[in-house]
């Protein structure tokens, strides 16, 4: 039997310590009156891709993954879901202006052509944007930043 390595210890007694580190609230599912999908009432499809690859960190309904209730995985996803949301959140959206909609639109239209999201670290998890999804909501989006111009 091998001995038991100090840096092995020193290892686990960090990741149980961290443990003892609060967790962030955890966002709960509600539904707002004005919510996105109530005012611009996508296709399914279209809902469908978004709730697999953007509302978890883009709205106030996220999925948690079971790793959340570990430390520091709680704080990283935190910290990814807060700042998703600070630059869009789905449940806000349908609120906005007019032209802050827009800018909304195009700024999902860039971020999809671009692939700079979803992001990478998200995808590893729960797996690529398919690429006729991503076109779909270009597509999708484009016509909505122009319907709101009108």
């Amino acid at each position: 039997m091998k001995p038991f390595h100090a840096g092995t210890g020193i290892v686990l007694l960090l990741l149980a310590g961290l443990q003892l580190v609060p967790r962030a609230p955890r966002n709960r599912a509600t539904t707002t009156a004005g919510s996105f999908a109530d005012r611009f009432a996508p296709p399914q499809q279209v809902q469908r891709a978004l709730i697999a690859a953007c509302l978890d960190c883009h709205s106030n309904n996220t999925r948690y993954p079971w790793y959340t209730v570990l430390q520091p995985a709680n704080a990283w996803m935190n910290r990814h879901i807060q700042k998703g949301k600070k630059k869009l959140n789905f449940d806000e959206v349908a609120g906005y202006g007019i032209r802050k909609q827009r800018m909304q639109f195009s700024g999902i239209i860039n971020a999809l052509n671009e692939g700079s999201m979803p992001l990478r670290s998200y995808t590893l998890v729960h797996g690529r944007l398919a690429a006729e999804d991503k076109e779909m909501l270009i597509r999708y989006f484009t016509g909505l930043k122009d319907r709101s111009g009108k």
